[in-house]
């Protein structure tokens, strides 16, 4: 019995070390660093579906934008997150689009694994200057589910992608602004 929860353990660490958001934080000019007290978030464009206009990739992508918002709020990292705002004021502006988004099939991940059923999201995320515009950094982000199967890639569905995906922009914006100091 307790080698099994060990095993078990084992495999719940691994799970999570194999499914973590894969992102990328690529600055273009680290002197553009500035110390931002605000950002603005916008929706998150289509260039998953062939028209780039699918209704629910759309929606997605306005989910996509509100829970990288939230997650700047919970972190504190700026005195204020606004969400589709036009302005030319001093902030970071945070906006991107949706590379894919593959829903996938949780029986198919858990019964069968190795790939079969696998939910993807992958975006890229830019970091611009909001008076300028100029881009100064990327934020690749590619989410897939655990590959084996099993109940940890069953569980893993596209809604777990989008909150891990909006926990690695704000942690890649952390880091961002780390590069002030």
């Amino acid at each position: 019995m307790r080698n099994l929860i060990s095993k078990n353990f084992i495999l719940l660490i691994i799970s999570v070390i194999l499914s973590a958001c894969g992102s990328t934080l690529h600055m273009h000019d680290k002197k553009e660093c500035k110390q931002y007290t605000r950002v603005i978030i916008n929706d998150f464009k289509d260039k998953a579906s062939k028209k780039h206009n699918d209704p629910h990739v759309i929606a997605e992508g306005k989910r996509f934008a509100d829970m990288i918002a939230r997650e700047m709020l919970k972190k504190n990292l700026f005195a204020q997150v606004d969400r589709n705002v036009e302005s030319d004021e001093p902030a970071l502006l945070i906006d991107g689009e949706i590379i894919k988004y593959q829903e996938g099939n949780a029986a198919l991940r858990m019964i069968i694994g190795l790939g079969a059923g696998s939910s993807t999201f992958k975006a890229k995320a830019h970091l611009k200057d909001n008076e300028t515009k100029k881009t100064i950094g990327n934020i690749d982000l590619n989410q897939t589910s655990w590959v084996p199967g099993g109940v940890l890639a069953g569980v893993q569905d596209i809604q777990s992608h989008l909150q891990s995906a909006a926990t690695g922009v704000a942690n890649k914006c952390s880091k961002f602004k780390q590069q002030d100091n």
